[in-house]
């Protein structure tokens, strides 16, 4: 997940130094929502951890 947010990074700095703002104010929401997909992801994670925990 972090490599892909860096590569996005990296393409919201050449758009920018571009000028091309609307396809960077784009690329920011779609940024956004993969950090709000990462969280869930890792709440989730953690979720079923503690799940299983006492199970064991």
């Amino acid at each position: 997940m972090g490599e892909k947010i860096m590569e996005e990074l990296l393409e919201l700095k050449t758009l920018l130094t571009q000028g091309n703002v609307s396809d960077a104010l784009v690329l920011v929401e779609e940024i956004t929502e993969m950090s709000k997909d990462d969280k869930i992801n890792k709440i989730y994670s953690y979720g079923v951890i503690l799940l299983l925990h006492p199970i064991k």
